[in-house]
This record gives C-alpha cells, structure tokens and sequence, in this order.
C-alpha cells in the first residue's frame, strides 16, 4: 500500500506523530479527509476540495492565533495536497482509492520532522490508499448518550471529538454481538446516536444519517448535529435528480425503513441491519449512491463545481 507524509509541505519518511504533543495528546488540531477518484475521461480529481480546505481554514482560524508564517500555510494548503496526489500516483497509487488527511495543529514533538514553527503549530498531509469505509452497507446499533463527543455549537471538525468515538464503535460492536449477529466481511459496524430530548436520530458516530421513505428524504434535525460537505452534496442530488422532496425529521422508526448513512469516508451506504432487524432495500438509496459516485467522478452536470481536476 502506498502512503506519503508531509510536513509542512515538505515529504518525510516517518511521520509518526510523538506521542506526547498537544495535538496527539489533548486533540487540539482541526483536520479535514478528502477523497480522490479517477473519472471516466481518465482524469483524477479530488472531491469538494474547496469546501473541505475552507472549512478547514475557519476552523484553523477559530482555533489558534495565528501568525503571518501560519497564514501562508492555509494559501498553501491547496498546492500540498495537489503535490501529494500526484507523487501518490507516480509511486503507484490506486486513484479509485485515494484518501488524504490534513491536519493542522501543535505537532511539534520529539521527532525532528514535527519541528514546529512559529506559535508551535505545523500543518501535515497524509495521502493513502482506502477502500470506502463502511464497505457494502451498515450494520447499527442504538446508542442513547446524546449529545456526541463533538462541540455541537462549532461547525469545525476537532481531532479531540474523533477520540471518543471509538469507545461508541466498541459498544456498537459489543451489542451485536451480544445478538450472535454474524457481520458480513464486507460491510461495518456503526452506532446511532439519538437526542435524548427529542428521540430524534442525531447521526452515525462518524457520518451524517438519512433515510428514504417514498418520495422523501429525511434527514436529522439541523440543531445539535454536525452537517457534513457530503450531506450537502446529497442534499442537491436528492432534490434536482431525485426530484425528492426534504424534511429534517429523520425518528428511529424511517431509519429501520430506508437508512442510510454518509460521509467522505463511505460515500453513500445503505443499513442493512438495525436493533435485530434486517432493513428492506431501497432502490432510490442506491440510485443516490450511484450519482454520488457519478459527480465525484466529474461525470454529472454541474460536476465541475465540486471536483477539482488534479494537473500531471
């Protein structure tokens, strides 16, 4: 498999992060994941990479005072991760499965590489070859503790929140198998996260959730939740493609009917299995996955606004 690291912009053989840095240790950094596909005119393009980069950018704004010398890492950021796409190629990488990680924060540490500079903070890109997540579908579990490991008032992704949230995945996995579920090798384990106010469904631990009930797509409440680049993404597909009308009313009961979950990480995948019950297949849920591959790819109309075509 191949994996590249940078620092600063610049390629290291070992970027291992210390372990006793702030941003390791106390999960101050803000990161982004963004994916790479190949598209069908034999071009590669990375997907939503604007919006990923500025979110990440308020974010990286929000977070730390930043110095002049930090401000021209985030101008940077854009041509690093463009490089790192194409050494990833050049030493043989798979563009289907292309999957970056930028993150930026106090990394500085022991390791010689992790020299951070100016107000401690340096910026590193990861690029390696992932297949989806999730992998053909999801099998679910309930998890009552609302609200998420996440500061639900910020719309920034903070590396501290990520932690948690393989405690969630280990409980999932432990509930099902406490119902001798045989989970499928190509598919996930995830948890569904509720509001204890409302018993509302609030998302999956690592991706917005949804469902698919006749000619509606319900999506969680706005308030209490995070909303992904991806959720929006499907969002413009169900209503100009899928001519399928949008309410934010997503309960437990529309998920056992037509989940499905969403995220960079997994694209669009459907639950297959939830609370002990085998969930009915949904053709439209496939259909949306389907032109959520299709714009990725640049092959849908108006793909030119969402993918960015990486130079050779």
């Amino acid at each position: 498999m191949v994996r590249l690291d940078y620092i600063n912009g610049q390629m290291v053989d070992d970027a291992a992060l210390p372990a006793g840095s702030a941003g390791v240790l106390y999960g101050l950094s803000v990161f982004t994941r963004i994916r790479a596909c190949a598209g069908q005119d034999g071009s590669v393009r990375v997907f939503a990479l604007d919006a990923h980069l500025d979110r990440t950018a308020s974010a990286a704004k929000a977070r730390f005072d930043l110095s002049d010398q930090m401000r021209q890492h985030v101008f940077l950021w854009k041509e690093w991760i463009l490089r790192a796409v194409r050494d990833y190629l050049a030493q043989g990488g798979d563009a289907a499965s292309c999957y970056l990680h930028l993150g930026f924060g106090p990394f500085g540490g022991a390791k010689g590489m992790l020299k951070a500079e100016v107000g401690g903070l340096c910026t590193h890109i990861f690029v390696e070859s992932q297949s989806p997540l999730y992998g053909r579908g999801l099998y679910a579990t309930r998890d009552m503790e609302w609200p998420r490991p996440w500061d639900v008032s910020s719309p920034y992704k903070l590396a501290a929140n990520y932690g948690a949230l393989f405690e969630l995945k280990r409980r999932g996995r432990e509930r099902i198998e406490g119902k001798r579920v045989s989970v499928p090798l190509d598919c996930a384990i995830e948890t569904v996260l509720t509001d204890a106010f409302t018993g509302n469904v609030a998302e999956f631990g690592c991706a917005n959730a949804g469902a698919i009930i006749g000619n509606t797509v319900h999506l969680a409440p706005l308030s209490r939740r995070f909303v992904g680049i991806t959720e929006q993404v499907v969002l413009l597909l169900a209503e100009r493609h899928l001519r399928l009308r949008v309410a934010y009313d997503l309960t437990i009961s529309t998920l056992a009917q037509g989940g499905f979950a969403m995220g960079t990480a997994g694209g669009v995948v459907p639950l297959l299995w939830f609370e002990g019950e085998a969930v009915p297949r949904n053709q439209i849920v496939s259909e949306l996955g389907v032109l959520y591959q299709l714009i990725r790819e640049g092959s849908l109309p108006g793909s030119i606004v969402w993918t960015t075509v990486v130079p050779l």
